[in-house]
């Protein structure tokens, strides 16, 4: 708890100081006398000025915010001899550029850290989906467990390569946006590569929520086998960390989530299940009979499922680390104005 908290007012910090400083250095470019560089408010615990009528730069004990605070008419008496220092005796153009430097100083700053990002690469889960929801979109346009998403395209002509889970949700997300087809590129377990076209037009006026997620019906592939075992009705019929479940009565199992979509679907009323179960060499036989969860009203057998996913190492050249950082900080500033005008117009 005091490590996230001290890590939020860290990068707290480091965005306020940018975005004054944003305002600060343009401020000076066009000839206005700064008087005071402020990180937070409330008592002063630090100041420094490197000579009287300088800027005053102060740490205050409050890191909640910021300000620069610069010679004005508006705010105090100023002498003859400072007037053209004034902000009130700049013209409109210079006013203009200094109030839009705190925020596109905080833009650049997402396209560098962005950029850094891109460059030095991360691992991350590769976009390879699982089994799909019954009656969801993804098992209408014909998504199969095991296939691997190669390109996303939202025109048909115009072809993005898919790096990993993390780009296709955010590719997803996009799309639900503005409800509309797309098309994705995948490659079966087999290797043979199809294009699937996923309509989302129902989605048009839905908040994009949890259950939006689920009807679109694409998750990341897990294997069936036992992660964890809590006291339940599987740990009861014997069930331990590192099965595998092959079959659930006759019906083979092909991933994690194709075996969820099967207990939910038998439901917390209809008696027991037959696993069948690899252990090591053998095979079992296990009779489990799930329970229906208070909470999310679902049938449940309390196992947790699926091995470490398969990952994939995402990195970029520099230019092209630029250009994504550039596109990734447009997309977000985007989403986060559209989501924010949704919120307006309810």
């Amino acid at each position: 708890m005091i490590t996230t908290l001290l890590a939020f007012m860290l990068a707290l910090g480091v965005l306020i100081v940018i975005h004054e400083y944003g305002h600060y250095r343009v401020a000076r470019a066009c000839g206005v006398k700064v008087l005071e560089f402020s990180l937070g408010f409330g008592q002063v615990l630090w100041r420094w000025q490197r000579q009287p009528g300088s800027t005053e730069f102060m740490v205050r004990a409050l890191p909640l915010g910021g300000y620069v605070r610069m010679l004005d008419e508006r705010e105090g008496p100023v002498s003859e001899a400072d007037r053209a220092l004034a902000l009130g005796s700049k013209p409109l153009w210079c006013r203009a550029a200094i109030a839009l430097a705190g925020p596109m100083a905080n833009f650049l700053l997402a396209v560098v850290l962005f950029a850094a990002v891109h460059w030095i690469g991360t691992e991350e889960q590769k976009a390879l989906l699982g089994y799909p929801a019954p009656g969801s979109v993804a098992e209408q346009a014909g998504l199969r467990s095991g296939d691997s998403v190669r390109e996303v395209s939202m025109d048909g002509s115009q072809w993005e390569p898919v790096m990993s889970m993390v780009d296709l949700n955010w590719r997803v997300t996009q799309a639900l946006l503005n409800p509309d087809v797309f098309q994705l590129r995948v490659t079966d377990a087999s290797g043979r590569e199809r294009t699937v076209l996923i309509n989302v037009r129902q989605f048009e006026g839905q908040e994009l929520d949890s259950a939006v997620m689920r009807k679109l019906g694409i998750s990341v592939w897990r294997d069936a086998v036992a992660a964890a075992v809590p006291v339940g009705p599987a740990a009861q019929a014997g069930l331990q960390v590192g099965d595998r479940v092959l079959r659930v009565g006759e019906v083979p199992v092909v991933d994690a989530a194709h075996l969820e979509s099967l207990i939910r679907a038998h439901g917390a009323d209809a008696g027991p299940m037959v696993w069948h179960v690899q252990r090591g060499l053998q095979t079992l036989t296990l009779s489990i009979t799930p329970v229906l969860d208070p909470a999310s009203k679902v049938a449940r057998v309390s196992v947790y499922l699926g091995t470490a996913p398969e990952m994939v190492w995402v990195r970029y050249g520099p230019l092209e680390s630029l250009q994504q950082a550039v596109q990734n900080t447009w997309d977000q500033s985007a989403l986060t104005l559209t989501m924010l005008g949704r919120m307006v117009v309810g």
